[in-house]
């Protein structure tokens, strides 16, 4: 689903599409979020719906299957709000972009930067520290790696999923 059709729904997006568009770097702006709003409550209806649904037959438990399709849309909701707070956020980056660098450089090679490794570059993250998600980082720390004086001189790297690595003497 593209987001020019996602801003645009008024029905229920299935899970996988939405997230797939909050994984898009184009998902961000007051728009998307008012979709991905819209999404919430959608599925918050759907769950009041279920309830109402019991309320009308007089009974005050569900049934299993009311149960289920209740807890679905709760859980739903729950994640959809989890994929809005990261447009949010993404949203919110992308206005901290300084005005230097937000536009195309002049008559320059595209080097390929772009929003947040600009932010990384340009904020105060200090000693280039910035987070990122995983799917970024190859092609991003390739791109560094190939201009690598260091790397260029032979040293080792070691890579690590943990927060400290300790090498034996």
């Amino acid at each position: 689903m593209e987001i020019q059709d996602f801003v645009k729904a008024t029905t229920a997006v299935p899970m996988v599409d939405l997230t797939t568009l909050a994984a898009q770097r184009g998902a961000f702006g007051d728009d998307v979020l008012a979709a991905f709003t819209t999404q919430v409550q959608l599925r918050s209806a759907q769950a009041q719906t279920v309830l109402d649904t019991a309320s009308q037959a007089n009974r005050d438990t569900l049934l299993a299957s009311e149960q289920r399709a209740y807890d679905a849309n709760i859980r739903e909701r729950d994640a959809i709000l989890g994929l809005q707070r990261a447009v949010e956020q993404r949203s919110e980056q992308r206005s901290f972009v300084p005005a230097s660098q937000s536009g195309q450089p002049e008559k320059k090679p595209k080097t390929g930067l772009f929003g947040i490794e600009l932010r990384a570059l340009a904020g105060s993250t200090g000693a280039g520290v910035a987070i990122s998600p995983d799917q970024w980082g190859p092609g991003f720390f390739d791109k560094l790696a190939a201009t690598s004086v260091a790397l260029k001189s032979g040293i080792r790297v070691i890579r690590t999923e943990r927060d400290a690595l300790h090498v034996p003497r």
